[in-house]
């Protein structure tokens, strides 16, 4: 079995963005009116050999998730934002300046 560097990048070709932990990693970023969609793979906690695509529409004015979508078993069922729309809006909110000053496929 490889380890989470080999999981993440056997599946996504260049994230603009990889957390230190290499449990996140964001694929795009894109502006919608006031708002901004950021989509990227989140690592389960549960089964290491699994990456969640996830959608967050986020507000960055007043810092609120205003729509998310997750591919896990907790959101599927229960339908709140789970712990992996959270993670992946919290890299962003910790790397938002870099991401915007710094090259593709940089690991922050």
């Amino acid at each position: 079995m490889g380890d989470k560097r080999d999981l993440l990048e056997n599946i996504l070709e260049r994230p603009l963005l990889v957390s230190s932990d290499r449990d996140v990693a964001i694929c795009s970023i894109v502006s919608k009116g006031r708002g901004l969609t950021i989509n990227g793979y989140v690592k389960s906690e549960s089964n290491p050999n699994a990456l969640y695509p996830v959608e967050v529409t986020y507000l960055p004015a007043g810092k609120q998730i205003m729509f998310g979508n997750c591919q896990c078993e907790s959101y599927r069922y229960y339908g709140d934002p789970c712990k992996h729309i959270l993670k992946l809006r919290n890299v962003y909110v910790k790397n938002e300046k870099k991401l915007y000053t710094q090259d593709k496929g940089t690991t922050v």
